[in-house]
């Protein structure tokens, strides 16, 4: 699969990375507020979601590199639950979000992991920053004690997530690049 050491597809220069950070950090928020209005997976499991923000966020991570990933987890984290009604999000998307890209970023550049496997991991982590985030901010460690059922179930909705990103990048390498006008 094409997405992290296929010389042939050309990484976009700077101008047009930005614009399509600015792009994936818009597409993120959307599917961010419009799957916060959807009930949890799970009756009782506060934020049990699939997860479909972080198609972008991995995407950005394989296909822009690390700045970029960075820039949609920040902008993911800080506007994503203010525009979703619930600002005390802010911490545990961020907690959460750093966990996890830090932990996909260290799987994209080891060798023999797939997408599903480092959205997995992704996930994983995601709701590990979560859980510890909540047991310090509410000095309350029995908070872990959920961390297995939401470990659980956040590596098959991960797979599930790095499936839909790597239909994403392969649109992506299949669709035109658009080229400079000659002058």
């Amino acid at each position: 699969m094409k997405y992290i050491r296929d010389k042939s597809v050309q990484k976009p220069k700077k101008p047009r990375i930005a614009a399509k950070t600015a792009l994936l950090i818009v597409f993120a928020l959307i599917t961010y507020v419009m799957e916060s209005a959807v009930p949890p997976l799970v009756p009782g499991m506060a934020g049990a979601r699939l997860g479909l923000a972080n198609v972008f966020v991995l995407y950005a991570l394989l296909a822009l590199g690390p700045g970029p990933a960075i820039a949609l987890v920040v902008f993911k984290g800080l506007l994503g639950p203010v525009f979703a009604g619930s600002p005390v999000g802010i911490y545990y998307s961020l907690a959460g979000g750093a966990l996890a890209l830090t932990a996909m970023a260290v799987l994209k550049k080891s060798a023999g992991f797939g997408i599903a496997a480092i959205s997995a991991a992704g996930a994983f982590f995601h709701n590990l920053g979560q859980c510890i985030l909540a047991s310090i901010l509410l000095g309350a460690p029995s908070v872990l004690l959920s961390f297995p059922a939401m470990a659980a179930l956040s590596v098959p909705l991960g797979i599930i997530t790095g499936l839909l990103c790597a239909a994403v990048i392969r649109v992506a390498n299949r669709s035109p690049q658009p080229q400079a006008p000659m002058s």
